[in-house]
This record gives C-alpha cells, sequence and structure tokens, in this order.
C-alpha cells in the first residue's frame, strides 16, 4: 500500500518538467536580491522581443570603454532604464561611445580620435617601421597586451642585444622610439606628440613624420651595419 511518497514524487518531477520561461510567465521573473545600487527593470515598458533570455530585470552601474576615443565611462543604471524603457531600445544594445564621443557624432563634427584602437595604430606604425628595421638588421621581439587605455603600448624588435622600442604614452600623448644597449643605456631616438588628430589624414602625417624620424636614425646609426 502507497504511503503517499511516491505521489509526492511524481508531482515533484512534474515540476521540474515545466520550461523555464513558462513557469516564469505564471510566476513572475525571479528577481534578484535588492541592492543599493540596482534599479528594478520594469519589463512591461521594454520594447517587444522574442527571447525567453537575456532580458534585464533590473538595471546597475556597467563600466566600459569607449570604442572610439578608448576612454573609460559608466552607463548608468538611470542612463539604461531610460535608454530601454523610454527610448524603447533594444534589450541587446549596448553602450560603447562616451559622451564626448555620442556628442560629435550627432553634431557631425570631428571625431575626438579617429584611431579606434591602440592595436590599429600600431599595425599602422609597424606597416611603416618594419622594412626599415629590418634593413637595419632588427627582428621583432615582443609586444605589450594593454589592459587599461591610459598604458604605455610598445613592440620591441632585438638586434645582437639591443632593443629597439616604438610605444604609443597615451598619459603623453606621442610616439616615442627608443634604443636600450646591452649595458642598460636606453636612449630616445624619435618622439612625435600625438594629441588626438581629428582625421585620419592627420593620423597619418603624425605616423610619417615619426617613421621619418626613425628611418633617419637607423640610417645614420654607425652600429647599424
Amino acid at each position: 500500500m502507497s504511503d503517499g511518497r511516491d505521489v509526492i514524487a511524481v508531482r515533484k518531477m512534474s515540476k521540474r518538467r515545466v520550461p523555464r520561461y513558462q513557469r516564469e510567465a505564471d510566476t513572475g521573473p525571479t528577481i534578484p536580491p535588492p541592492s543599493s545600487d540596482r534599479i528594478p527593470a520594469d519589463l512591461s515598458q521594454q520594447a517587444p522581443h522574442n527571447s525567453y533570455g537575456g532580458v534585464p530585470l533590473y538595471y546597475e552601474d556597467q563600466p566600459f570603454t569607449c570604442v572610439d576615443c578608448g576612454k573609460e565611462e559608466i552607463w548608468t543604471a538611470e542612463q539604461q532604464k531610460w535608454w530601454y524603457e523610454v527610448a524603447k531600445a533594444s534589450i541587446y544594445s549596448r553602450a560603447v561611445r562616451c559622451h564626448d564621443c555620442r556628442r560629435a557624432r550627432r553634431e557631425g563634427g570631428p571625431q575626438p580620435q579617429p584611431i579606434r584602437h591602440v592595436g590599429t595604430l600600431m599595425k599602422l606604425l609597424r606597416a611603416q617601421l618594419d622594412p626599415a628595421l629590418a634593413d637595419a638588421g632588427f627582428v621583432f621581439a615582443s609586444r605589450s597586451k594593454p589592459v587599461q587605455p591610459s598604458e604605455r603600448v610598445w613592440i620591441d624588435y632585438g638586434r645582437s642585444g639591443q632593443t629597439f622600442s616604438i610605444a604609443f604614452e597615451p598619459r603623453d600623448a606621442r610616439l616615442i622610439a627608443e634604443l636600450l644597449e646591452p649595458n642598460g643605456d636606453c636612449r630616445t631616438v624619435a618622439a612625435v606628440a600625438f594629441d588626438g588628430p581629428t582625421s585620419r589624414a592627420q593620423v597619418m602625417a603624425t605616423i610619417e613624420e615619426f617613421a621619418a624620424a626613425v628611418t633617419a636614425f637607423l640610417r645614420s646609426d654607425s652600429s647599424g651595419g
């Protein structure tokens, strides 16, 4: 004779088989515990969507890096609530540009920085300088992988114990080339200001000026063989 436990087990199994989105439709989504920096979302005000997952149930401050200028900024919970519930933007959209770059795009003015990522800048530098460095006997050795936009970015080349470094200094807004000798002595052989060109033509002109200075040094360096 059953003591009732079989019935309970069947009921529990039946509940587990109900899809999560169906349970949320019946009982409402499970909202995380309240937090001082969170703002609950009003799902009825969000733009229509066809997803059962990834819907923001609350908003909280989100740090991000601007894709145009590399500046770090915060997309606040209040801004997100307005974006999703007042502007009715897609729930899949995210902040990618800082306030200044968004305003510049709206006004149709010049962009603060036409190079979207420092990696692009370093690729342009390599395209200009690799041939001259190779002619001088330098070979690629290593490069940095910065975590923060304010960090120095560099590419190193080696030759007979010497290290030739090409770098971008975000804090000083300049391109710099340095030669490190085997005995530890380091000298700056070229430096050009790079303080926010407003067009790609200006970017390329600055890179070419820097490359010309580096190339001139390599040609005149008596140890360049």
